[in-house]
């Protein structure tokens, strides 16, 4: 019995470890440093017309890679000095 416990409790911990996170700063700043892309890191308010969104499904009928939707940005990007690089650009959210 005790290694079935064993077993149980290393799955339950694998299977949180799979679920959604919180947003995490310096989590996601991590996966963007060892990512291959470049990124660039915002602050600010994106606008889009919500009608351009994919339709709500549940988990399982997921839309795989929809179609990108344009956004005007209004913020500034992140430098060595903080957020002190004004931006004010059209975007594609994906």
């Amino acid at each position: 019995m005790n290694a079935l416990g064993a077993i149980l409790a290393l799955t339950a911990t694998q299977t949180a470890a799979l679920s959604c996170l919180p947003p995490d700063p310096a989590r996601a700043f991590q996966a963007a440093s060892e990512a291959p892309s470049a990124y660039v890191v915002l602050l600010g308010q994106f606008a889009f017309d919500a009608a351009d969104l994919p339709p709500s499904t549940s988990q399982s009928e997921r839309v795989v890679n929809p179609d990108p939707v344009t956004a005007h940005f209004v913020g500034n990007g992140l430098t060595l000095d903080g957020f002190t690089s004004p931006q004010n650009r059209d975007i594609a959210l994906e």
